[in-house]
């Protein structure tokens, strides 16, 4: 008897360190939520934003740890500039070089769209076809840091943002696209024919 209930002390230890060490690896998975924005007097219908994933993000304390997602390190190192031999810390430290309204970051996220889009690598979420809205949020999101897509802008103006807290905003930078209206001729008579051109 006193060897069974010995057996079921030490079974029971043993389940409550398992599961202690299931909710400290738990506790590890940190997730975020995204609201993209589009800037004032515009909407997001029709549109798609679509986000990847660049680096993964491990938050402890004050203490922040990056690690290239490797799906799209390949394309990240050219975008920057570098050998695809670069590790997490090379790339991460090249692009912490910029400043965050600088020529080179805008270039390096546009330069990675084009790369992604020519190569049709997947996006890591994407909204979907959006209706008359000024912003959408993605929730669930893997702290990390994201670069954000706006579809439909007159060229890529692609925006890079940190999730490294339950909430984060991010402004796009696009425009909507502008319509003009030009005839084939400037005077007209009664009863002539004018043919209208319209651009978007």
């Amino acid at each position: 008897m006193k060897k069974m209930k010995h057996m079921l002390a030490v079974l029971l230890t043993v389940i409550m360190t398992l599961a202690m060490t299931t909710t400290a690896f738990a506790a590890e998975t940190q997730k975020g939520n995204l609201t993209v924005k589009v800037n004032t007097n515009n909407t997001l219908e029709g549109q798609t934003i679509k986000v990847y994933k660049l680096f993964d993000l491990t938050v402890s304390g004050d203490k922040y740890a990056y690690t290239v997602n490797e799906t799209y390190k390949t394309a990240i190192a050219a975008a920057l500039g570098l050998e695809s031999t670069a590790t997490s810390e090379d790339l991460y430290k090249k692009l912490a070089e910029y400043t965050s309204d600088s020529a080179e970051v805008q270039k390096f996220a546009d330069d990675f769209t084009a790369a992604a889009l020519t190569a049709g690598t997947a996006e890591t979420a994407t909204s979907g076809k959006l209706g008359k809205v000024e912003s959408h949020k993605f929730e669930g999101l893997g702290y990390g840091y994201y670069l954000v897509y706006q579809t439909g802008t007159k060229e890529i103006q692609s925006s890079l943002v940190s999730v490294d807290k339950p909430e984060a905003t991010v402004n796009l930078k696009g425009e909507a696209p502008s319509i003009a209206k030009t005839a084939n001729t400037e005077t007209v008579e009664i009863g002539q024919v004018v043919t209208y051109t319209i651009t978007g």
